[in-house]
């Protein structure tokens, strides 16, 4: 360089246009960058990045919960009558989506294969959320979630359990109540 090598050349003139139309590209491309993120469009352009991102984060969560294998029944009026005609307990189940430790109830212990035998040999299950169902769980008592109320089928009240249960305690309590 200063030894009197010769400085390399990036461009030559016997290319005939490619040169020109390199250095087009790059300072088109360089450009485009340069209006992206120096215009007044990159809070937007980080936003929607932002949207992208937690739309992918959301379905990857939602595509990783554990598939529902309780045949948790859809009203508590439901549960009562199946309840009484096979002479089984209700097990009704109160939950939320919020809920942290119901959320680990859904992952740990229900999906194992002892808890669903217990419950669906002895019980008739179903699912309360408390959100949409303030007034059961009002009626119910429920001062925290998840909580598992046993009701007999006359309707009479029997055990209940509040907060998270291993799937082994669960099957435990379970065959108690």
């Amino acid at each position: 360089m200063g030894n009197g090598t010769p400085l390399p050349v990036a461009f030559s003139f016997e290319d005939h246009g490619q040169a020109s139309t390199l250095a087009h590209a790059t300072h088109t491309s360089r450009t485009a960058y340069y209006w992206v993120m120096n215009s007044a469009y990159r809070p937007l352009i980080v936003v929607g990045v932002m949207v992208a991102g937690m739309v992918g984060f959301a379905t990857w969560r939602k595509a990783s919960e554990p598939v529902e294998t309780i045949p948790w029944r859809k009203t508590l009026a439901e549960a009562k009558r199946e309840a009484a005609a096979n002479h089984k307990p209700v097990l009704a189940y109160f939950t939320a989506s919020w809920c942290g430790p119901c959320q680990r109830l859904k992952r740990e212990t229900w999906p194992d294969a002892k808890v669903q035998a217990a419950l669906t040999d002895r019980f008739v299950p179903v699912k309360i959320d408390v959100d949409e169902h303030a007034d059961l769980a009002q009626e119910f008592g429920v001062t925290s979630i998840p909580r598992m109320q046993v009701i007999q089928p006359d309707g009479t009240l029997g055990p209940s359990r509040a907060g998270f249960i291993s799937p082994d305690e669960l099957t435990r309590w379970l065959q108690g109540a």
